[in-house]
């Protein structure tokens, strides 16, 4: 109850932006041309995300960094009213997420941390998990993606699943 607060209390003190590219391209050039990478600010785009990743780290207060991020292996965030993953992209550790029961639509920053093993979706607004394979998440084992809007009678998407299935992923539809 008390992180769920937290991550109200400080998804409430920003503005919601949307769901897109950022000014700052997630760290990829923090102006001051000195080339440390692990000391880049990061924009998360999502507030709530971005509550819910401070919490985890335990880092109230201050700047995210691409070195933060890189020490983020777990990121549990159920029901936190999460839209929008980008900037997520530079926690290459993260092992595992779940984000059952948020408001999230596109899924492809997932698709860009190939140490993700567990993957937590259900309940969210998914109508697209192409970007969720092993070619891009080589030691995916889990992923849930019950309760989207997936639309099971599309045969690319009964074929991607069973691929996963065939290579030893499990997954929860």
């Amino acid at each position: 109850m008390r992180q769920k607060l937290l991550v109200l209390l400080l998804a409430a003190m920003f503005v919601f932006v949307g769901c897109g590219p950022s000014d700052n391209k997630n760290g990829n050039d923090n102006g001051n041309g000195n080339g440390k990478q692990e000391e880049m600010e990061l924009s998360i785009v999502d507030p709530r995300l971005e509550a819910a990743i401070r919490i985890e780290l335990n880092k109230l207060e201050g700047e995210l960094t691409v070195n933060d991020l890189g020490g983020l292996e777990t990121l549990l965030a159920p029901e936190s009213g999460i839209e929008c993953l980008l900037g997520l992209e530079a926690a290459v550790n993260l092992n595992y997420v779940d984000f059952t029961n948020n408001e999230i639509v596109d899924v492809e920053v997932l698709g860009k941390i190939p140490s993700l093993t567990h993957i937590v979706l259900s309940g969210n607004k998914i109508k697209d998990i192409s970007a969720l394979n092993l070619k891009n998440l080589p030691d995916l084992y889990l992923l849930d993606v019950t309760g989207n809007k997936l639309d099971w009678d599309n045969p690319a998407l009964r074929s991607h699943v069973e691929e996963l299935r065939r290579e030893g992923v499990t997954v929860n539809k």
